[in-house]
């Protein structure tokens, strides 16, 4: 008898082999389970950016139409805009956006953007952060709200100060 074959017999009579299949079985699964996850995982996340790049591309026209012009007093909506705002996390994407574009901007083109967060009702959005109980959610709703000058909040908005 070779060495190899008695070290073989050693150990199938130590693991036998229907365990080794059960285990081989089992890392396939815990594979497979895995790839699938993942696979979801990435394509919830490719919805979501593709989903931030239409509200993206269907506010930069409306915004920079209220940069250019001096007495902006009311956009048409377009209706794929409308619907996209319908869900919250769409709305917060367009928050940010709008926050970002005001922090660089002074004079009318500033009062440009807060007069799209309001018509977009994107206060309200701010306001139900500021309600939270939740500190950091609290404090991102007073710096939205502080952004974009919403003036008749800031009684609210300074219960949370140290005055």
């Amino acid at each position: 008898m070779l060495v190899a074959d008695y070290y073989r017999d050693e150990f199938l009579s130590f693991i036998k082999p229907r365990y080794l299949y059960g285990a081989a079985l089992a890392f396939l699964v815990i594979t497979l389970f895995i790839i699938i996850a993942i696979f979801v995982f990435l394509q919830i996340k490719r919805r979501r950016f593709f989903r931030k790049e239409k509200i993206d591309s269907l506010l930069d026209d409306w915004i920079s139409s209220a940069i250019i012009e001096d007495d902006f007093q009311h956009a048409h909506l377009s209706p794929d805009l409308l619907v996209y705002l319908e869900k919250a996390r769409n709305r917060q994407f367009a928050i940010d956006l709008l926050l970002n574009t005001r922090k660089n901007l002074l004079g009318t083109a500033a009062d440009n953007i807060k007069k799209i967060y309001e018509q977009l009702d994107l206060q309200l959005d701010s306001m139900e952060k500021l309600r939270s109980p939740v500190w950091h959610i609290k404090a991102k709703g007073i710096f939205e709200l502080y952004m974009m000058d919403q003036r008749e909040l800031m009684d609210e908005i300074a219960a949370y100060t140290n005055v």
